[in-house]
Formats: C-alpha cells, structure tokens, sequence
C-alpha cells in the first residue's frame, strides 16, 4: 500500500512539473485566470451613456455651469472681511453670539 501512495505521489508530482506548475498557481489563485471585467463594463456603460443622451446631459450641465460661474464671481467680487461679517451677523441672528464668535475666530 506504501508503494501504491508513493507511486501516486511520484506522478502527481511529475504532472505538477509537466504543466510548469501551472497547476498549484491555479488551484491556490483561482481569480488570476477568471476575473470579472467589472472596470470593462463600466466604460462601455459610460461610453454608451455619453452617446445617447449627450444633449441631455448638456441641457443639465448648462445651468450648473451658469450657477456655479455666478457664486464664483461673487465670492470673488465681494472682500474676505465683509463676507466675515455678513457670515458673523448671519450666524449671530440664527444660533446666537457664543456660535457666531466662534465662526469669527476661525
């Protein structure tokens, strides 16, 4: 019976060498040969998305645009100091002095 288990030993090892031990990899690294093409999918979702709706996509990008240029422009219009104050007072009339001290100290 030893020599039956040492025979079997001796060609599984020889088969293991034959394939390049190619076939430990696999058996202890299955997700090396199959993998799931999530990161394929996803471009090919984005692609499809970007060409049948583009015009949809602009019509909503617009407006945002618009906005975000407007608060820009303002914020850069308007003096750090005086946005301070107005950001004092606001907090003042909302949460009271001991809050809109503390967004002053900052």
């Amino acid at each position: 019976m030893l020599t039956k288990r040492v025979t079997l030993s001796v060609i599984c090892i020889l088969a293991i060498l034959a394939l390049g031990g190619n076939l430990t990899e696999n058996i202890l690294n299955p997700f090396e040969e199959y993998t799931i093409p999530f990161d394929d999918w996803s471009q090919m979702s984005v692609d499809w998305l970007t060409q049948n709706f583009r015009p949809l996509f602009q019509l909503i990008c617009r407006p945002i645009a618009l906005t975000l240029d407007e608060v820009e422009a303002f914020l850069i219009f308007v003096p750090p100091l005086l946005f301070l104050f107005s950001l004092f007072l606001i907090a003042w009339q909302v949460a009271g002095f001991r809050i809109a001290a503390s967004v002053h100290l900052h």
